[in-house]
């Protein structure tokens, strides 16, 4: 054993000299045996102190080093702010202010902030990371690697997975040491604990609102809020009769085979969001439970305070029937939050994969995820494989994430996966939301390509945080988008198929809804029905049903 030990350490310390010299020239993490690069940006940094300092101090300690800067929210926890500097720096001088600050006896240490190459998505680093050992590895063997490299255990995620935290007196980050684990030979997998930051990885987009209309149910061409801040282009604008789901016309369907209008209180669909507003009177009779807070917010539940996750459980499950605001496409069934995002929009990719496992492990029949953008997980990859194949004991769970905003012809990571549905959006024209589409809203357009499964309404009506803390005063919001507003709509379509026969196996609700969606006249569709702009068309609740 001490053998073994002496070769770790020798090992370690010829990495660390090796990787930190290999920064100078570029950034990656391992995933499945191929580097993916890392681009870090030249004005921004994170920096973790020792203590909770105050801002004020934060900033004087920061002085010491370089002047011209602004410090953001915290990119993490409170001791770890964002910082903006007022000029661009090399890379080499930007390595050099990384190892000054993280030499200084009040921070542990200094990160870039990275995008990936086609990515707006900006994410950083701290001394967490992840990695999953082989079967055959004893947990002596593990606390002696960890005790090593001086790494420490901060929660067991799976049967042989850690998240492992560098010890402060390494000044080492999750980075190195996820590479450098990755070479071990008791190693399966190891990867960043990556931190994504300012809701970047939400797909929605917000202006001012206007007055609501939902549309996207029963589309007769009336009259929809456009939300444009161009006063040159129209605030309003008169779609299209029947671009739309058919939501009534499938919930008389239910009716018409002796089931309940809105689907079944006995179908549960998990929301990996900011939370849902657990007072909202429009939501709070379809809760399952209060949920689970997986942020360093440390809250006892997942209400929200950001107001995004509100508004997709609304397009979802908000109540119908009651006389009260609107109602959810599957609007009998039960909504379970899974905080993931901090009060200042960062999220990790722990989080993201123990929010998935909690979700299937706890009933969950649809799984919705308006977000996308983050780096290649093998973490995430193998929690939603979890869900599919060991979900609603082995028929798997529908698990769906929205395609991105970006306007690309790729559709986002995880949407890209095989085993989930990827989610485009469409507009009340029956269009692919576009820059150029008649929706009038030129900052974003859903992505597309390859793996796009579906599109589905976008700038939308739905539930916003009771009073004024949301999105807008009172208690919904007229114009809800992007397509974190689109990837709802499949969940809620999904709860439907599943109210009808609770028996169909996820890969045949994903057919089930690919084969019934509309195929939009304004697309060439090929020989399987596929279009690279829509998927397989627009989700139809009635055609499903």
């Amino acid at each position: 054993m001490l053998k073994l030990k002496n070769i770790v350490v020798f090992g370690f310390i010829l990495f660390m000299i090796s990787s930190l010299s290999a920064q100078s020239d570029s950034f990656y993490y391992i995933y499945r045996n191929q580097r993916i690069e890392l681009f870090p940006l030249k004005d921004q940094l994170t920096v973790e102190f020792k203590t909770n300092h105050s801002p004020n101090r934060m900033q004087e300690i920061l002085r010491k080093h370089f002047l011209g800067f602004k410090m953001g929210d915290p990119a993490w926890r409170k001791r770890m702010p964002l910082i903006y500097l007022s000029s661009p720096l090399s890379q080499g001088q930007l390595l050099n202010l990384l190892n000054e600050l993280k030499n200084d006896p009040e921070i542990v240490m200094a990160t870039p902030v990275f995008r990936r190459f086609n990515s707006r998505v900006r994410q950083t680093i701290n001394r967490t990371f992840i990695v999953r050992f082989h079967e055959n590895v004893s947990r002596q063997t593990i606390n002696q690697l960890n005790q090593s490299v001086g790494a420490e255990v901060v929660k067991q995620l799976l049967d042989n997975t850690f998240l492992l935290r560098m010890k402060i007196n390494t000044k080492w980050n999750g980075l190195q040491a996820a590479n450098y684990y990755s070479e071990l030979p008791e190693v399966k997998y190891a990867q960043p604990n990556f931190i994504y930051l300012n809701w970047e990885t939400l797909n929605y987009d917000v202006n001012d609102p206007l007055w609501p209309q939902q549309w996207a149910h029963k589309n007769t061409g009336q009259s929809v809020v456009t939300a444009t801040k161009d006063n040159s282009l129209p605030d309003h604008v008169n779609g299209y009769p029947d671009a739309d789901i058919d939501a009534d016309q499938a919930w008389d369907v239910l009716i018409n085979h002796g089931l309940s209008a809105g689907g079944s209180p006995d179908i549960l669909v998990a929301f990996l969001d900011s939370g849902v507003d657990l007072d909202h009177p429009d939501l709070a009779d379809n809760l399952f439970s209060p949920g689970v807070d997986y942020t360093p917010d440390n809250g006892s539940d997942a209400n929200d305070v950001q107001g995004h996750g509100t508004s997709t459980a609304g397009i979802v499950a908000a109540s119908g029937d009651n006389g009260l605001g609107v109602a959810g496409i599957a609007f009998r069934s039960k909504i379970l939050p899974l905080k993931v995002f901090t009060l200042y929009g960062s999220a990790e990719d722990a989080g993201y994969a123990e929010a998935m496992d909690y979700a299937w492990q706890h009933g969950a029949d649809v799984i919705s995820n308006s977000w996308s953008g983050t780096s290649p997980s093998q973490l995430l990859e193998d929690a939603i494989q979890r869900a599919k194949t060991q979900g609603r004991n082995g028929k798997g769970c529908v698990v769906v994430f929205s395609s991105g905003n970006g306007g690309s012809g790729h559709v986002s990571y995880p949407g890209y996966l095989e085993n989930v549905i990827a989610v485009g959006a469409s507009n009340m024209f029956d269009e692919k939301k576009n820059p150029g589409s008649q929706a009038y809203q030129r900052r974003w357009g859903g992505n597309y390509g390859t793996a796009l499964d579906l599109v589905a309404p976008t700038i939308v009506y739905t539930t916003d945080i009771v009073g004024s803390n949301g999105y807008v005063d009172g208690d919904y919001f007229d114009h809800f988008g992007g397509t974190s507003a689109a990837c709802p709509h499949v969940s809620g379509v999904a709860a439907l198929v599943l109210a009808a026969d609770s028996n169909l196996t996820a890969d045949q609700v994903k057919d089930i809804l690919q084969r019934s969606a509309d195929k939009i006249d304004l697309y060439a569709f090929d020989e399987n029905g596929w279009n690279e702009h829509v998927g397989y068309g627009r989700v139809n609740a009635y055609n499903a049903s």
